[in-house]
């Protein structure tokens, strides 16, 4: 008997195996999207340098993009190191890690409910779902993949120190939790789940009498409280991971208030928030059930009609009704309260990055208590019917095969970005940031106007889009439209006067320009914006080279060259501002640096000063 449930535990996990590599194999040949992939790995140098000790300590200071997620980093970089630039190796990590979580959320129901079949369906539901095609196709969000792992892992180890609390094992617990965190911090509220999994399936609160819920010993009075109301004791253990969990709190909020990306009550109100919050939660349960038109990025659409928020409001009120006069059916608590509790952190209620915001990546763990409730809850729904047994076989085969026919098409529009845009475009309203970032793809294709008609439908859409002018303003300069490039550097500057790129490359035209004074302005107030900016220092030296004030550009040339150390133009041009007053010994110590960095630069440096 036990080497026949070995053998189909093991055909369940071939299953899945096969499954979804059927439907995700197609990544594998696809490339970096223009969303976001250029700011993790293909722009970013600690990244594409691969592991490296500098590498290491900017993985665990940074905090980009609001989040310290230093175990993703290094995840990337394994990979940079591995595969270089080739996209390929990257999809695949995001694939072996889905596949990874998928087993895992089969062996963990399985061992936690001891539900064979019911934890299968799960995890084939999980796997196969058209919405978990954003999660894995997009090398960006290895993140979610991560954090979902340590995740799964937690409340496996979790798992056996509910059947046999010990110290060891708690510490492990808090181990991996950390480790979840530090991949992606969206799901701190693993404590409340491992409190609704203390309710159903483990019944830590049904408390058996002589139960010891400890073998170490804990403070008297404590201990006294614990012995008279043991059941309180599963809650007094999560503390300190909700220590742990209101930590990374505070740290992703303070990063994304230094980013800029938290919003005040008074730009959205509380209201506002409840009111996305409730249609958002409600959003999600329509996409489980009817997985289509689904998009990259779904704009906020900022204010809601309040019948929205109304019908909403009551749905989730009779679904939690439903559940709570089922509640002897415990696992419609656990998976409702799943669902609910982990979507909480990215729900809008507090706006911090993209927190206010839909995003298909974000049900990538929270649907898994929907699921619960479905696989669960039709055989107890057709309890008492004649065909049960063949309407749950037909069920079982029917809709991870519908499933997959979905999610191989999904899979498809990620081919490139601009098939990725263009989609979303045809399933989303005013998609300001789509009609932006599908204007780069086509202008890196090489198909220029029809790159700036978005450009110019996201300032349509959005008229305080300063990256947009800027953009605009970089293609219209390399056309040498000049004039129309000034004009949008100068918009993208009324925009966000603090926007240093623009500041820098408008210098850089206007002195082309001979509007020497005006650029000089420019450049100064790059630098105040961004007083370590080595290209900006530069600039501003050929500037005063090219006026004649060689002191002064000698001493940005000298600051660019402490800012970055490896410039060989700054040295170029430093040895020839030291010619030109007289110092052929500071040229001569430049033309040494320079021959080991770039040769050419040395030998036209050499033929000047001799």
């Amino acid at each position: 008997m036990r080497n026949q449930t070995f053998l189909l535990k093991l055909l369940v996990i071939l299953f899945l195996i096969l499954a979804t590599y059927t439907v995700f194999y197609r990544v594998l040949g696809q490339g970096f999207v223009g969303l976001d992939d250029n700011v993790y790995v293909t722009e970013n140098p600690y990244v594409r340098e691969g592991l490296s000790v500098k590498g290491l300590i900017w993985a665990f200071k940074t905090m980009h993009f609001g989040h310290w997620i230093p175990l993703t980093w290094l995840s990337l970089m394994s990979d940079a190191q591995l595969y270089g630039l080739n996209a390929g190796g990257y999809h695949l990590t995001n694939l072996l890690i889905h596949i990874l979580n998928v087993l895992l959320i089969f062996l963990v129901l399985e061992r936690i409910t001891g539900a064979f079949w019911q934890s299968a369906m799960v995890a084939a539901l999980f796997a196969l779902h058209p919405l978990r095609v954003e999660s894995v196709a997009w090398i960006s969000e290895r993140k979610g993949l991560l954090s979902t792992l340590f995740f799964l892992l937690t409340i496996w180890i979790y798992a056996g120190y509910a059947k046999r609390p010990h110290l060891k094992r708690y510490f492990l617990v808090a181990l991996f939790f950390l480790l979840c965190l530090m991949s992606k911090p969206m799901l701190v509220t693993l404590p409340l789940v491992l409190l609704l999994l203390d309710f159903w399936p483990f019944e830590r609160f049904r408390i058996k009498e002589g139960f010891n819920p400890v073998c170490y010993r804990l403070p008297g009075v404590l201990q006294k409280r614990i012995d008279r109301s043991p059941a309180i004791w599963p809650v007094l253990e999560k503390i300190p991971l909700l220590v742990i969990a209101v930590i990374f709190c505070i740290l992703t909020v303070w990063g994304h208030q230094y980013e800029g990306a938290v919003l005040s009550f008074y730009a959205v109100p509380l209201m506002g928030r409840i009111a996305n919050a409730a249609i958002f939660y409600t959003r999600y349960i329509g996409k489980l059930i009817w997985p289509c038109h689904l998009a990259v990025y779904y704009p906020n659409p900022g204010v809601f009609l309040p019948w929205q928020f109304m019908g909403a409001l009551l749905i989730l009120l009779s679904i939690s009704g439903l559940v709570i006069w089922k509640a002897h059916r415990r696992y419609l608590v656990t998976g409702w309260l799943w669902y609910l509790t982990i979507l909480l952190p990215v729900i809008g209620l507090i706006q911090a990055g993209q927190a206010g915001m839909m995003a298909d990546r974000f049900t990538y763990v929270p649907l898994i208590g929907l699921l619960i409730i479905m696989v669960w809850g039709i055989p107890d729904m057709i309890s008492g019917w004649r065909y049960r047994k063949i309407l749950l076989v037909v069920l079982m085969l029917l809709l991870p095969a519908v499933l997959m026919i979905f999610s191989r098409f999904q899979v498809g529009l990620w081919q490139d970005s601009i098939t990725l845009f263009e989609h979303t475009l045809k399933v989303t309203d005013d998609n300001w940031l789509i009609h932006y970032n599908l204007g780069n793809a086509l202008i890196l294709k090489g198909n220029t106007e029809e790159g700036i008609s978005h450009y110019k439908e996201a300032l349509r859409i959005r008229p305080d889009y300063a990256q947009a002018y800027y953009n605009l303003a970089l293609v219209s300069v390399r056309e040498e439209r000049i004039d129309e490039g000034i004009a949008n550097y100068r918009e993208a500057l009324l925009v966000d006067p603090d926007f240093e790129m623009a500041h820098n490359n408008l210098g850089i035209v206007l002195a082309r320009r001979g509007k020497t004074e005006e650029a000089v302005f420019h450049y100064s107030e790059a630098l105040r914006i961004r007083p370590d900016d080595a290209n900006t220092h530069f600039n501003l030296g050929m500037l005063r080279s090219k006026q004649g004030r060689f002191i002064e550009a000698i001493k940005e040339y000298n600051e660019a060259l402490r800012k970055r150390r490896f410039f060989p133009k700054a040295r170029f041009h430093l040895g020839l501002a030291y010619l030109e007053i007289g110092r052929r010994r500071g040229a001569i110590d430049e033309y040494h640096h320079l021959k080991t960095m770039d040769r050419d630069l040395a030998d036209m440096l050499f033929n000047r000063i001799y």
